[in-house]
């Protein structure tokens, strides 16, 4: 299994959409247009940043500076969160909640990926799909249990 490559086609596609996006709401005078090209081009500028901090960080191999960076993702994430809530709970529980979602949201998407993609093959790893390949009438019943 190859990995998932964007190409020209792929981010041309994006910048089109956007683009479209910007310009019915111009068309429709909700007056949206100019915050969403800024939007869409600090994103790309943001993205492509991170783009290259993560590449230099994973060309460097190490476990534990992966770890560190990952860690440091997660902590501004949560904050991020927790600073844009309207109503805030008090003490640690706005930032828990935040910290929740994120680590949820990044465990189920990361999950759904791997699998997705067959990085991850989940077949005679776990014994309830080693059961679900036999059948259930071959097996004989033990009744002492």
């Amino acid at each position: 299994m190859s990995p998932l490559s964007v190409g020209y086609s792929d981010l041309a596609v994006a910048a089109i959409l956007v683009v479209l996006n910007a310009a019915l709401t111009w068309m429709l005078d909700l007056g949206l247009s100019r915050i969403i090209l800024i939007a869409g081009v600090r994103a790309i500028v943001q993205l492509l940043l991170v783009g290259m901090v993560l590449k230099t960080v994973f060309a460097l191999a190490s476990p534990l500076l992966i770890g560190a960076v990952a860690l440091a993702m997660f902590v501004m994430a949560s904050y991020e969160i927790s600073s844009r809530q309207e109503r805030r709970f008090a003490g640690a529980w706005g930032y828990g909640i935040g910290a929740g979602t994120t680590m949820l949201a990044t465990l189920l998407v990361t999950a759904f990926a791997l699998l997705g993609s067959g990085q991850i093959n989940m077949r005679n790893k776990v014994d309830g799909w080693q059961a679900l390949a036999t059948n259930p009438i071959d097996e004989p019943i033990d009744l002492a249990a």
